[in-house]
């Protein structure tokens, strides 16, 4: 970019709450807090933004795009590159309606691949991984496996490549007791 900017953003979590969410869950802001979120990212001017899942609530509904379309257009004009993987609220719901959510994500996100994909900015290669292992067949779960362990040889080989980031959307642990450690 034009003020030479190297940082790369992360986020995650910038759903606003489904309905069933609000009747269960204390009101954290999500709303306000991920207008935030953008409005200091824009203003910070990364090179790129990483979304690390649950990008929206209902990943198959248009009202529930709406207003991310905003955010994600204001930050791609700015000229900051946006890439993500899917949680599992991109997934949410069974048959068409997941399959539904994953092509809407596909549609704004197009460099997305479901079995994990790479940017690499400057020096950094950022790896993105499926963590939505029960919309993945086990085929694709393997092919994931095995192109993440091939890419990072390939990267470990490569002298440019100074660090290696790996994101997906489930944590491996956590304290949340609705969801438990993956």
């Amino acid at each position: 970019p034009a003020d030479n900017n190297n940082e790369i953003a992360f986020a995650s979590d910038t759903q606003a709450p489904l309905w069933l969410e609000k009747i269960f869950l204390k009101a954290n802001n999500n709303r306000t807090a991920t207008k935030m979120i953008f409005k200091d990212i824009i203003d910070r001017h990364p090179v790129s933004l990483f979304l690390l899942g649950d990008v929206v609530s209902l990943g198959s509904s248009n009202r529930s795009w709406r207003e991310m379309l905003k955010y994600l257009d204001k930050c791609r004009e700015n000229g900051i590159n946006v890439f993500a993987t899917m949680g599992n609220h991109e997934v949410m719901g069974t048959g068409k309606m997941s399959k539904k959510g994953q092509r809407k994500f596909q549609t704004y996100f197009p460099e997305h691949v479901p079995t994990g994909f790479a940017e690499i900015i400057d020096s950094v290669a950022v790896i993105l991984l499926n963590s939505n292992f029960s919309s993945l067949t086990k085929k694709e779960d393997a092919d994931q496996i095995n192109w993440y362990k091939n890419l990072l040889k390939k990267l470990d080989a490569d002298p440019s490549i100074q660090y290696i980031i790996t994101g997906c959307h489930h944590s491996p642990y956590s304290n949340s007791k609705i969801v438990g450690s993956s």
